[in-house]
Protein backbone atom coordinates (compact mmCIF):
# COMPACT_ATOMS: atom_id res chain seq x y z
CA UNK A 1 0.00 0.00 0.00
CA UNK A 2 2.51 2.43 0.91
CA UNK A 3 5.22 1.56 -2.00
CA UNK A 4 1.91 2.07 -4.23
CA UNK A 5 0.96 5.17 -2.48
CA UNK A 6 4.87 6.66 -2.77
CA UNK A 7 4.45 5.55 -6.83
CA UNK A 8 1.35 7.71 -7.56
CA UNK A 9 2.84 10.59 -5.70
CA UNK A 10 5.93 10.35 -7.76
CA UNK A 11 4.23 10.42 -11.33
CA UNK A 12 2.05 13.39 -9.78
CA UNK A 13 4.94 15.85 -8.62
CA UNK A 14 6.89 14.44 -11.73
CA UNK A 15 3.98 15.23 -14.19
CA UNK A 16 3.49 18.82 -12.09
CA UNK A 17 7.39 19.38 -12.19
CA UNK A 18 7.79 19.17 -15.78
CA UNK A 19 4.84 20.98 -17.18
CA UNK A 20 6.08 23.73 -14.57
CA UNK A 21 9.59 23.58 -16.30
CA UNK A 22 8.12 23.00 -19.83
CA UNK A 23 6.67 26.73 -19.91
CA UNK A 24 10.13 27.98 -18.27
CA UNK A 25 12.42 26.27 -20.79
CA UNK A 26 12.45 29.48 -23.01
CA UNK A 27 13.21 31.94 -20.10
CA UNK A 28 15.89 29.33 -18.81
CA UNK A 29 17.47 28.50 -22.39
CA UNK A 30 16.20 24.72 -21.75
CA UNK A 31 15.65 24.54 -25.59
CA UNK A 32 16.81 22.35 -28.16
CA UNK A 33 15.92 23.72 -31.69
CA UNK A 34 16.38 21.77 -34.67
CA UNK A 35 19.90 21.86 -36.25
CA UNK A 36 21.68 19.61 -38.08
CA UNK A 37 21.19 15.77 -37.95
CA UNK A 38 18.26 16.64 -35.18
CA UNK A 39 14.76 15.64 -36.94
CA UNK A 40 12.57 17.86 -34.53
CA UNK A 41 10.52 20.56 -36.12
CA UNK A 42 10.31 23.42 -33.73
CA UNK A 43 12.16 23.96 -30.07
CA UNK A 44 11.94 21.67 -27.64
CA UNK A 45 12.05 21.92 -23.96
CA UNK A 46 15.20 20.04 -22.55
CA UNK A 47 13.90 19.23 -18.78
CA UNK A 48 13.02 16.24 -18.68
CA UNK A 49 16.17 14.99 -16.85
CA UNK A 50 15.81 18.03 -14.48
CA UNK A 51 12.37 17.25 -13.11
CA UNK A 52 13.54 13.45 -11.93
CA UNK A 53 16.57 14.67 -10.33
CA UNK A 54 14.21 17.48 -8.83
CA UNK A 55 11.60 14.68 -7.46
CA UNK A 56 14.79 12.20 -6.86
CA UNK A 57 15.82 14.40 -4.17
CA UNK A 58 12.07 16.04 -2.82
CA UNK A 59 11.80 12.15 -2.30
CA UNK A 60 15.01 12.25 -0.09
CA UNK A 61 14.57 14.98 2.16
CA UNK A 62 10.97 13.98 3.05
CA UNK A 63 12.17 10.34 4.04
CA UNK A 64 14.59 8.79 5.88
CA UNK A 65 18.09 8.52 3.25
CA UNK A 66 20.17 7.11 5.93
CA UNK A 67 20.16 3.91 4.09
CA UNK A 68 20.79 5.43 0.44
CA UNK A 69 24.49 6.71 0.44
CA UNK A 70 24.74 10.67 0.58
CA UNK A 71 27.62 10.38 -1.76
CA UNK A 72 24.75 8.83 -4.70
CA UNK A 73 22.95 12.16 -4.51
CA UNK A 74 26.22 13.73 -4.52
CA UNK A 75 27.33 11.78 -7.91
CA UNK A 76 23.42 12.49 -9.12
CA UNK A 77 23.42 16.08 -8.55
CA UNK A 78 27.26 16.45 -10.02
CA UNK A 79 26.41 14.72 -12.83
CA UNK A 80 22.67 16.60 -13.62
CA UNK A 81 25.13 19.77 -13.08
CA UNK A 82 27.36 18.20 -16.03
CA UNK A 83 24.52 17.28 -18.08
CA UNK A 84 22.60 20.93 -18.27
CA UNK A 85 25.69 22.94 -18.98
CA UNK A 86 26.35 19.96 -21.86
CA UNK A 87 22.79 21.01 -23.06
CA UNK A 88 22.99 24.70 -22.63
CA UNK A 89 26.35 24.74 -24.58
CA UNK A 90 27.55 21.90 -25.47
CA UNK A 91 31.00 20.36 -24.22
CA UNK A 92 33.64 19.08 -26.08
CA UNK A 93 33.40 14.94 -25.85
CA UNK A 94 36.93 15.09 -23.70
CA UNK A 95 36.26 17.60 -22.18
CA UNK A 96 32.96 15.77 -20.94
CA UNK A 97 35.13 12.38 -20.05
CA UNK A 98 37.28 13.87 -18.32
CA UNK A 99 34.69 16.12 -16.02
CA UNK A 100 32.84 12.22 -15.79
CA UNK A 101 35.88 10.46 -14.32
CA UNK A 102 36.04 13.24 -11.71
CA UNK A 103 32.58 13.30 -11.11
CA UNK A 104 32.66 9.17 -10.45
CA UNK A 105 36.41 9.13 -8.88
CA UNK A 106 35.10 11.11 -6.14
CA UNK A 107 31.38 9.52 -5.60
CA UNK A 108 32.30 6.41 -5.98
CA UNK A 109 35.82 5.95 -4.20
CA UNK A 110 33.87 8.55 -1.55
CA UNK A 111 31.40 5.71 -0.53
CA UNK A 112 33.56 2.90 -1.26
CA UNK A 113 30.72 1.90 -3.69
CA UNK A 114 33.78 -0.39 -5.97
CA UNK A 115 33.87 -3.68 -8.12
CA UNK A 116 35.77 -6.12 -6.10
CA UNK A 117 35.04 -9.02 -7.80
CA UNK A 118 33.64 -10.03 -11.62
CA UNK A 119 32.33 -13.33 -10.39
CA UNK A 120 32.69 -16.63 -11.08
CA UNK A 121 34.29 -16.64 -14.82
CA UNK A 122 35.32 -20.23 -14.80
CA UNK A 123 34.14 -23.49 -12.63
CA UNK A 124 35.94 -22.79 -9.42
CA UNK A 125 38.03 -19.70 -10.83
CA UNK A 126 36.33 -16.15 -9.28
CA UNK A 127 37.99 -13.25 -10.53
CA UNK A 128 38.96 -10.38 -7.72
CA UNK A 129 40.16 -7.11 -8.89
CA UNK A 130 42.45 -6.59 -5.92
CA UNK A 131 44.58 -2.87 -6.43
CA UNK A 132 43.00 -3.23 -9.85
CA UNK A 133 39.70 -2.28 -8.28
CA UNK A 134 39.56 1.47 -8.39
CA UNK A 135 40.80 1.67 -12.00
CA UNK A 136 38.61 -1.18 -13.18
CA UNK A 137 35.33 0.50 -11.38
CA UNK A 138 36.04 3.83 -13.26
CA UNK A 139 36.40 2.30 -16.53
CA UNK A 140 33.23 0.51 -15.96
CA UNK A 141 31.43 3.23 -14.96
CA UNK A 142 32.22 5.61 -18.02
CA UNK A 143 31.54 2.92 -19.86
CA UNK A 144 28.60 2.07 -18.68
CA UNK A 145 26.79 5.68 -18.20
CA UNK A 146 28.30 6.73 -21.74
CA UNK A 147 26.50 4.05 -23.14
CA UNK A 148 23.45 5.27 -21.46
CA UNK A 149 23.43 8.39 -22.40
CA UNK A 150 24.60 7.28 -26.21
CA UNK A 151 21.48 6.09 -26.73
CA UNK A 152 19.40 8.85 -26.49
CA UNK A 153 19.29 9.57 -29.88
CA UNK A 154 15.31 8.85 -30.43
CA UNK A 155 11.87 9.35 -28.91
CA UNK A 156 11.10 7.55 -25.82
CA UNK A 157 14.16 5.23 -26.39
CA UNK A 158 16.60 6.23 -23.39
CA UNK A 159 13.61 6.67 -20.96
CA UNK A 160 12.05 2.96 -21.98
CA UNK A 161 15.54 1.36 -21.54
CA UNK A 162 15.74 3.15 -18.29
CA UNK A 163 12.17 2.17 -17.11
CA UNK A 164 12.67 -1.74 -18.33
CA UNK A 165 16.51 -1.76 -16.71
CA UNK A 166 15.28 -0.42 -13.11
CA UNK A 167 12.36 -2.47 -13.25
CA UNK A 168 14.54 -5.32 -12.96
CA UNK A 169 16.41 -3.61 -10.49
CA UNK A 170 13.22 -3.79 -8.57
CA UNK A 171 12.55 -7.32 -8.71
CA UNK A 172 15.67 -8.05 -7.82
CA UNK A 173 15.87 -5.98 -4.84
CA UNK A 174 12.69 -7.55 -3.32
CA UNK A 175 13.93 -11.20 -4.45
CA UNK A 176 17.83 -9.97 -2.34
CA UNK A 177 16.23 -8.43 0.18
CA UNK A 178 17.92 -5.09 -0.02
CA UNK A 179 14.49 -3.67 1.26
CA UNK A 180 16.63 -0.32 1.38
CA UNK A 181 16.61 0.05 -2.26
CA UNK A 182 13.01 -0.70 -2.73
CA UNK A 183 11.14 2.98 -2.21
CA UNK A 184 14.57 4.49 -3.74
CA UNK A 185 13.81 2.42 -7.19
CA UNK A 186 10.05 3.11 -6.59
CA UNK A 187 10.41 6.77 -7.19
CA UNK A 188 12.80 7.07 -9.79
CA UNK A 189 11.12 4.21 -11.97
CA UNK A 190 7.47 6.29 -11.67
CA UNK A 191 9.20 9.75 -12.26
CA UNK A 192 10.96 7.88 -15.60
CA UNK A 193 7.37 6.40 -16.02
CA UNK A 194 5.79 9.90 -16.05
CA UNK A 195 8.34 11.50 -18.22
CA UNK A 196 8.09 8.82 -20.83
CA UNK A 197 4.48 10.58 -20.70
CA UNK A 198 5.71 13.61 -22.81
CA UNK A 199 8.34 11.84 -24.18
CA UNK A 200 6.91 8.98 -26.12
CA UNK A 201 5.81 9.44 -29.70
CA UNK A 202 1.93 8.91 -28.79
CA UNK A 203 -1.27 8.93 -30.90
CA UNK A 204 -2.26 12.23 -31.76
CA UNK A 205 1.49 13.45 -31.12
CA UNK A 206 4.23 12.34 -33.00
CA UNK A 207 7.01 14.40 -31.86
CA UNK A 208 8.40 14.08 -28.58
CA UNK A 209 6.92 17.43 -26.19
CA UNK A 210 9.60 16.96 -24.45
CA UNK A 211 13.47 15.76 -24.23
CA UNK A 212 15.29 14.26 -21.25
CA UNK A 213 18.69 15.68 -22.27
CA UNK A 214 21.70 15.32 -20.98
CA UNK A 215 20.82 16.05 -17.30
CA UNK A 216 18.70 12.83 -17.34
CA UNK A 217 20.60 10.65 -19.46
CA UNK A 218 23.91 11.08 -17.29
CA UNK A 219 21.67 10.73 -13.86
CA UNK A 220 19.70 7.61 -14.95
CA UNK A 221 23.28 6.10 -16.28
CA UNK A 222 24.44 6.76 -12.98
CA UNK A 223 21.91 5.41 -10.86
CA UNK A 224 22.08 1.89 -12.97
CA UNK A 225 25.96 1.89 -13.13
CA UNK A 226 26.04 2.49 -8.91
CA UNK A 227 22.80 -0.19 -8.14
CA UNK A 228 24.47 -2.70 -10.59
CA UNK A 229 27.59 -2.33 -8.30
CA UNK A 230 25.63 -2.17 -5.00
CA UNK A 231 23.89 -5.14 -5.71
CA UNK A 232 26.55 -7.78 -7.08
CA UNK A 233 29.28 -6.20 -4.94
CA UNK A 234 27.32 -5.61 -1.46
CA UNK A 235 25.40 -7.72 0.99
CA UNK A 236 22.64 -8.44 -1.22
CA UNK A 237 25.36 -10.83 -3.08
CA UNK A 238 23.24 -11.20 -6.45
CA UNK A 239 25.66 -12.40 -9.09
CA UNK A 240 27.24 -9.34 -11.24
CA UNK A 241 26.65 -11.24 -14.62
CA UNK A 242 22.64 -10.63 -13.93
CA UNK A 243 23.39 -6.54 -14.05
CA UNK A 244 25.06 -7.19 -16.80
CA UNK A 245 22.35 -8.84 -18.96
CA UNK A 246 20.05 -6.07 -17.54
CA UNK A 247 22.47 -3.42 -18.89
CA UNK A 248 23.10 -5.72 -22.21
CA UNK A 249 21.61 -3.24 -24.76
CA UNK A 250 23.47 -0.06 -24.25
CA UNK A 251 26.40 -1.78 -24.09
CA UNK A 252 26.66 -4.01 -26.81
CA UNK A 253 25.17 -0.94 -29.00
CA UNK A 254 27.93 1.11 -27.16
CA UNK A 255 30.70 -1.71 -28.34
CA UNK A 256 29.32 -2.50 -32.29
CA UNK A 257 29.37 1.33 -32.60
CA UNK A 258 33.33 1.48 -31.65
CA UNK A 259 33.85 -1.79 -34.01
CA UNK A 260 32.00 0.09 -36.77
CA UNK A 261 34.08 3.24 -36.03
CA UNK A 262 37.55 1.71 -35.87
CA UNK A 263 36.69 -0.36 -38.71
CA UNK A 264 36.23 2.72 -40.79
CA UNK A 265 39.39 3.99 -39.38
CA UNK A 266 37.28 6.86 -37.36
CA UNK A 267 38.00 8.09 -33.51
CA UNK A 268 35.59 6.12 -31.06
CA UNK A 269 35.22 9.44 -29.84
CA UNK A 270 34.02 11.12 -32.81
CA UNK A 271 30.41 11.89 -33.14
CA UNK A 272 28.38 9.67 -35.39
CA UNK A 273 25.24 8.30 -36.65
CA UNK A 274 25.86 4.57 -36.53
CA UNK A 275 24.16 2.98 -33.19
CA UNK A 276 21.76 0.35 -33.33
CA UNK A 277 18.72 2.76 -33.57
CA UNK A 278 20.29 4.77 -36.72
CA UNK A 279 20.90 1.19 -38.17
CA UNK A 280 17.21 -0.13 -37.57
CA UNK A 281 16.21 3.31 -39.03
CA UNK A 282 17.78 2.99 -42.33
CA UNK A 283 16.12 0.19 -42.80
CA UNK A 284 12.92 1.82 -42.45
CA UNK A 285 11.98 0.76 -39.05
CA UNK A 286 9.61 3.68 -36.92
CA UNK A 287 10.38 5.40 -34.05
CA UNK A 288 7.91 3.54 -32.50
CA UNK A 289 8.45 0.29 -33.46
CA UNK A 290 12.38 0.90 -32.43
CA UNK A 291 11.29 2.04 -29.14
CA UNK A 292 9.02 -1.08 -28.22
CA UNK A 293 12.23 -3.50 -29.52
CA UNK A 294 14.00 -1.91 -27.45
CA UNK A 295 12.25 -2.10 -24.31
CA UNK A 296 11.43 -5.69 -25.25
CA UNK A 297 15.28 -6.56 -25.70
CA UNK A 298 15.49 -5.07 -22.14
CA UNK A 299 13.10 -7.01 -20.54
CA UNK A 300 14.54 -10.00 -22.69
CA UNK A 301 17.96 -9.82 -21.81
CA UNK A 302 17.19 -8.89 -18.17
CA UNK A 303 14.88 -12.04 -17.77
CA UNK A 304 17.06 -14.33 -19.28
CA UNK A 305 20.25 -13.57 -16.64
CA UNK A 306 16.88 -13.45 -13.26
CA UNK A 307 15.78 -16.61 -14.19
CA UNK A 308 19.34 -17.99 -14.46
CA UNK A 309 20.12 -16.80 -11.38
CA UNK A 310 17.27 -18.02 -9.92
CA UNK A 311 17.78 -21.23 -10.75
CA UNK A 312 20.93 -21.95 -10.11
CA UNK A 313 22.38 -21.41 -13.33
CA UNK A 314 26.61 -21.64 -12.63
CA UNK A 315 28.10 -18.34 -13.13
CA UNK A 316 30.56 -19.18 -15.62
CA UNK A 317 27.94 -20.41 -17.87
CA UNK A 318 25.78 -17.26 -17.82
CA UNK A 319 28.73 -15.34 -18.87
CA UNK A 320 29.59 -17.67 -21.66
CA UNK A 321 26.03 -17.36 -22.98
CA UNK A 322 26.19 -13.69 -22.86
CA UNK A 323 29.36 -13.70 -24.72
CA UNK A 324 27.66 -15.66 -27.07
CA UNK A 325 24.96 -13.03 -27.42
CA UNK A 326 27.28 -10.69 -27.34
CA UNK A 327 29.48 -12.13 -30.42
CA UNK A 328 26.08 -12.53 -31.90
CA UNK A 329 25.23 -8.77 -31.75
CA UNK A 330 27.89 -7.88 -33.14
CA UNK A 331 28.15 -9.95 -36.31
CA UNK A 332 24.61 -9.17 -37.23
CA UNK A 333 25.24 -5.23 -36.35
CA UNK A 334 28.69 -4.82 -37.96
CA UNK A 335 26.99 -7.11 -41.24
CA UNK A 336 23.92 -5.18 -41.44
CA UNK A 337 26.04 -1.83 -41.89
CA UNK A 338 28.02 -3.69 -44.60
CA UNK A 339 25.38 -4.43 -46.55
CA UNK A 340 23.84 -1.26 -46.91
CA UNK A 341 24.69 0.69 -49.19
CA UNK A 342 25.67 4.65 -49.23
CA UNK A 343 22.57 6.26 -49.86
CA UNK A 344 21.06 3.40 -47.74
CA UNK A 345 23.46 4.46 -44.65
CA UNK A 346 22.16 8.06 -45.24
CA UNK A 347 18.90 7.43 -44.03
CA UNK A 348 20.41 6.49 -40.48
CA UNK A 349 21.51 9.86 -40.11
CA UNK A 350 18.14 11.26 -38.82
CA UNK A 351 15.10 9.57 -36.84
CA UNK A 352 11.95 10.16 -39.19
Amino acid sequence: MLTSLSFLLSVCATVCVLAALERAAPMLGLLDHPSGHKAHKAPTPVVGGIAIVLVLFAFALMTDGAAISPWLYGGVAASALLGLVDDVRPLGAKTKLALMLVIFSVTLKGSGTMLVSLGELWPGVTAYLGVLSIPFTLFAAVGVINAFNLIDGMDGLAGTVALCALSGYLLIAHLAGASAWVPFLVVIIAATAAFLAFNLRLPGRAPARLFMGDAGSLVLGLILFWLAVDLSQGPAGVEAIVMVWLLALPMLDTVATILLRLREGKSPLSPGHDHFHHLLTAYGASVGGITLLAGLLTVGFGMTGILMWLSGVPEWLSMSLFLVVTAAYLKLHLGAWSKLGRGQRLRGQAEP
